[in-house]
């Protein structure tokens, strides 16, 4: 029976059988004459499986709504997580302080100024067992990396790339592996491998035992050259055990180029290669002879796997097995006993932690080696000095600072001090307003009071710490201004 013969009535009265919407006879025609009161009900997702989407625009869901159960929470959580709002963060921060400048500027007639975020070091005259920790913050509680946490380190810096943990791992250079000097992210020398078989192995340990516990697996990597996408599906494996009983395995597919996660116990696996699509990463753009980041997380008791380029989310792997090392462990070479395919390239600066998940989300990736965390109880920073057009007695200032651990006090454990005459006579400021609502990740904003200072033509801020302990006191200061 044709289409032509359903009317408003047959559908209203649930009398439409299946003949009279044969293959063929349905047009769009008739689509359009469909209102929502004809579709009140549950579209099952099977008639769903062949719609096209992708001409869908903003036109044709210009007015209803679409309910909840029709966007799964995890599709939403997945895409809002990749999307790294740090920066659009630190800029609210750096806007506010700005404002409070401006506020200054007009409060205490200070017509001039002088802003610094620490994005690097050219606005900064002296540290003072003080370190500026990437570009974002400056404490007296620097560097890190290699903790109790880290189970192994390779710098690739040192003769036979020894693991600079403390547990001191045996590591073999397989193949033509090489320490080489022609690349290096950080220090002055990485490993390379030509892609015929190389590759560097640790030997079996308990260390190496994840089951549930957390983990962060990172390290840089250069690729050589990049391979075209196409062919039959093969693997240029990062990191994977010695066997076919993988324990964790990560490569570069070269079919997809795209970085794919598979892990395994005894053999089972939750992934296949062909036509899999969990555990695929969205990243297919590379460079050859351009250093990445990569970064591979586990939270304590959560099955799931979150795998970072660039500190951006690339994908998130559903593993639900426990973890275990049955071999040894194969670092930027073969896969398991019988896979040939192998990255040519460069790799540094490569970690395994265990017992910490050390990023939650999005990330600036790391700007230096990893090393023993420096802690100094006391620490001074000094700006660059200023000109003035001239001489002034009176200053005030803005800073942005955090609790990274404890609770700092101002005029306490973080002193700030003005200068108008180079350093040569420094005041302490006369007050520290009142902390505003957080920004990103804690950090507050404080308005310093107007300060009488001695005249001077050469304006310049400091700010003193003390009472510092890591994990029980870390003040950081992420930012400063001063008005003049």
């Amino acid at each position: 029976m044709a289409i032509t013969k359903i009317k408003g009535s047959n559908i209203e009265d649930g009398t439409v059988v299946a003949a009279d919407i044969a293959d063929g006879s349905v047009t769009d025609a008739k689509i359009t004459a469909l209102d929502s009161t004809k579709l009140t009900g549950t579209i099952a997702t099977a008639r769903l499986s062949n719609v096209d989407l992708t001409t869908l625009s903003a036109t044709n869901l210009t007015s209803g709504s679409i309910a909840d159960a029709r966007v799964p929470a995890s599709a939403v959580t997945q895409h809002v997580a990749a999307v790294d709002l740090s920066a659009v963060r630190q800029d609210i921060a750096m806007l506010a302080m700005y404002n409070s400048v401006s506020d200054n500027r007009a409060a205490y007639n200070l017509p001039f100024s002088f802003v610094d975020h620490f994005e690097d070091s050219s606005g900064l005259t002296t540290l003072t067992d003080v370190a500026r920790n990437g570009d974002e913050y400056v404490s007296t509680i620097s560097g890190g990396g290699l903790d109790s946490y880290t189970k192994l380190l390779l710098h690739m810096d040192d003769t036979g790339l020894t693991d600079s943990s403390a547990t001191g791992h045996t590591t073999t250079l397989v193949g033509n592996a090489q320490r080489s000097s022609a690349q290096s992210k950080f220090g002055s020398y990485s490993m390379l491998s030509d892609g015929s078989g190389d590759y560097l192995t640790v030997a079996d340990h308990s260390e190496l035992q994840f089951n549930s516990v957390a983990f962060t697996l990172d390290f840089w990597f250069r690729l050589t050259n990049v391979p075209a996408i196409g062919g039959t599906p093969t693997s240029q494996v990062f990191f994977a055990g010695a066997t076919d009983s993988r324990w964790i395995l990560l490569a570069f597919r070269t079919d997809q180029s795209s970085l794919n996660m598979r892990m395994e116990v005894s053999g089972s696996g939750t992934n296949a290669w062909n036509g899999a699509t969990v555990g695929e990463g969205t990243k297919t753009s590379w460079t050859a002879d351009t250093w990445y980041h990569l970064a591979v997380v586990r939270a304590t008791g959560t099955p799931a796997v979150r795998v970072y380029i660039d500190g951006v989310l690339d994908m998130t792997y559903p593993y639900t097995a426990a973890l275990n090392c049955s071999s040894n462990l194969q670092i930027w070479g073969k896969q398991g006993g019988g896979y040939t395919n192998h990255p040519a390239g460069y790799m540094d600066e490569f970690r395994l932690s265990v017992g910490i998940e050390r990023w939650t989300g999005n990330f600036t990736p790391p700007t230096e080696a990893y090393g023993a965390l420096v802690t100094n109880a006391t620490g001074t920073l000094i700006s660059d000095t200023q000109t003035a057009p001239a001489a002034t007695t009176k200053m005030s200032g803005v800073i942005l600072y955090k609790d990274n651990a404890g609770t700092g006090t101002l005029g306490t454990d973080l002193k700030i001090y003005l200068s108008a005459n180079n350093g040569t006579n420094w005041t302490e400021v006369v007050s520290y307003g009142a902390v505003t609502p957080l920004f990103s990740a804690g950090i507050k904003m404080v308005r310093l009071g107007e300060t009488t200072v001695t005249s001077g033509t050469a304006p310049v801020i400091k700010a003193v710490w003390a009472n510092q302990a890591s994990g029980s006191k870390e003040t950081q200061l992420h930012g400063w201004a001063m008005n003049y």
